[in-house]
């Protein structure tokens, strides 16, 4: 179908600039100030959740207060991976008094034109990087060329094409969104499953036994027949690395891997982002060579608690304690003992600001040890069981991905007429259910 062209200026009935206002409580008016980090991209909305409130004046609210169905658009911010320009609608009521803040500009659109069809074309206009020429950089932030963009052309269906339109994809993308979520949820309920899984079986086996209390904090039951050791015992050596000085140029660039907790991510490393030089090793005591097959755990910050095995001998930093030489049976138990324990050991971080878990606390953990060849029937029943989990972790995440990507396209061609959206069509979340489904 054809469309007349339109600039986007003309669209639009009035075009505010935001104000951050004052702090609220002083002698004026608190108002909601809607945010960049209030918007809910992905449905296009402002968050329900926003709540800044900041003071104006009984003038600026009245030249600037929103009204239900503006557009608000990013003006300043963004970055590499998100540049700015991204749009929502404003719909939290109006009894509710907001302004935008400096870093968002507000839209109402003129007599005529939908509001939502004109957030999904905005939209559209983003997720196709239609934002991009009209971006300036001089400083650090991106900051968009708004009066520019807005003289950028596109096509102008009648009222009541655009209402049609957007009540299809008002339709279309809660569909989307709805399975999405449902995704969303089947992965958080594998991720607890496997959890679960891993806890019960390394501190109580594959089949029914006799249980006994260890008098433990944790693990508070075991098996009769089992032990429970410290980690000290039943290792060759427990340590850590560290890092080089910031001004020793000369420390990376060569080939021994170099660990850091943010490589530590429940699976096998065999490469790092950065390696170390033999000379570096020489010149840093702390530093050793740690073997293939070592365990690793972060014991700082945010990724406290995270495991990972050496494929390759490597060096680690600081903030990774390596496990190296299990005694007691296959180091995959090991693993999976030290991934039950996450929850006990995280109780044992100290600090406030970057809680951690010192050496002598990984030392002194004690941990069940069954016969090996029941270790060797744990490692076998849990390695099978998260390899299903982890498979229709992988199929929900690819459904969730698809879904996203079809959501813009789906919304890129209504808004450019590919589709006759009066037409019946298959809903699309029916759709990518059936194609997942063939695949598995």
């Amino acid at each position: 179908m054809t469309w007349p062209a339109t600039p986007l200026k003309r669209v639009f009935a009035s075009n505010t600039t935001g104000l951050w206002g004052e702090e609220a409580g002083v002698d004026a008016i608190d108002a909601l100030c809607v945010r960049v980090a209030d918007f809910d991209y992905s449905h296009l909305q402002v968050s329900s959740r926003a709540d800044t409130l900041r003071s104006y004046s009984e003038g600026d609210l009245k030249n600037r207060r929103l009204a239900s169905g503006d557009i608000l658009i990013e003006k300043s911010g963004g970055g590499e991976k998100t540049p700015v320009g991204r749009a929502v609608r404003f719909e939290l009521g109006p009894d509710i008094p907001a302004i935008t803040s400096n870093f968002v500009g507000s839209l109402r659109t003129a007599p005529g034109h939908d509001s939502r069809y004109w957030t999904y074309v905005l939209a559209s206009e983003y997720a196709t990087r239609g934002t991009v020429p009209y971006i300036k950089q001089n400083t650090g932030i991106q900051n968009l060329d708004l009066p520019a963009y807005l003289s950028r052309r596109v096509v102008a269906p009648p009222a009541s094409q655009q209402r049609a339109i957007a009540d299809y994809l008002d339709h279309e993308t809660a569909e989307i969104d709805s399975l999405v979520r449902e995704q969303n949820h089947l992965v958080g309920l594998l991720s607890e499953r496997s959890t679960s899984a891993v806890a019960s079986v390394v501190t109580r086996g594959v089949s029914e036994t006799q249980l006994v209390p260890t008098r433990l904090t944790w693990p508070d039951f075991a098996p009769q027949h089992w032990s429970v050791q410290r980690t000290s015992w039943v290792f060759d050596s427990i340590g850590s690395g560290t890092t080089p000085n910031s001004n020793d140029s000369g420390a990376f660039g060569g080939t021994i891997p170099w660990v850091t907790t943010s490589e530590l991510r429940e699976r096998g490393i065999n490469e790092t982002e950065r390696q170390l030089n033999d000379g570096t090793l020489a010149r840093y005591p702390a530093l050793r060579v740690h073997p293939a097959g070592s365990l690793l755990i972060a014991m700082y910050g945010a990724t406290i608690g995270r495991l990972g095995w050496l494929e390759v001998p490597s060096t680690v930093n600081q903030a990774v304690c390596v496990f190296s030489g299990y005694k007691a049976g296959p180091t995959r138990f090991a693993y999976y003992v030290l991934l039950a324990s996450r929850s006990h050991l995280l109780t044992l971080a100290s600090g406030g600001g970057q809680p951690n878990i010192n050496q002598d606390k990984l030392r002194s953990l004690r941990i069940p040890i069954p016969p090996v060849e029941e270790q060797k029937q744990i490692v076998e029943h849990l390695d099978a069981t998260l390899a299903s989990s982890e498979q229709m972790e992988l199929d929900a995440k690819r459904l969730i991905a698809i879904a996203k990507e079809r959501r813009v396209a789906l919304i890129s061609a209504a808004v450019t007429g590919k589709i006759d959206v009066t037409q019946r069509h298959r809903p699309v979340a029916e759709q990518l259910e059936e194609e997942v489904l063939q695949k598995v």
